[in-house]
């Protein structure tokens, strides 16, 4: 099933979170139960360098530069957040609830303009990419 088309906008120094219900074509709410979740940002699809990177590890950002290759002596700036799976917008479980949450420190630096984003789910050896579009960054007035 091919991704779904979905842009997002963040406001540089906020919270961004993002909360989706996933279905099947009949409605019903899919268990990701083993599933794992992983949203990635660059510059555009073609970028070596990431902006952002959430997992269900956590969330990483790029710092003071706002960028990084992954493999490379800097990696990038560990933040607090992360992609949860079967999970509701609070404590508590909801079947196929994926929630995405990135702490303002590290939406502080990203860099403003639009970008590109995916959303995947993995479950050992199977990737389904599930979301994405245009990640729109704009700038933080108060800093």
């Amino acid at each position: 099933m091919a991704a779904g088309n979905y842009d997002i906008f963040v406001e540089q120094g906020t919270t961004f979170t993002l909360f989706l219900n996933y279905k099947n074509t009949s409605g019903s709410a899919i268990d990701l139960d083993g599933f794992t979740g992983e949203m990635q940002v660059r510059r555009s699809a073609e970028s070596t360098k990431l902006l952002l990177q959430v997992d269900g590890i956590g969330v990483t950002g790029g710092g003071s530069t706002g960028e990084w290759t992954p493999g490379n002596t800097f990696e990038g700036i560990g933040g607090t957040g992360g992609v949860s799976i079967n999970s509701g917008t609070g404590p508590g479980v909801l079947t196929g609830g994926i929630y995405v949450n990135v702490d303002a420190a590290t939406t502080a630096n990203l860099p403003v303009g639009n970008h590109a984003y995916d959303l995947q789910l993995v479950q050992g050896a199977t990737v389904d990419r599930i979301l994405q579009g245009r990640f729109v960054v704009d700038r933080e007035v108060t800093r």
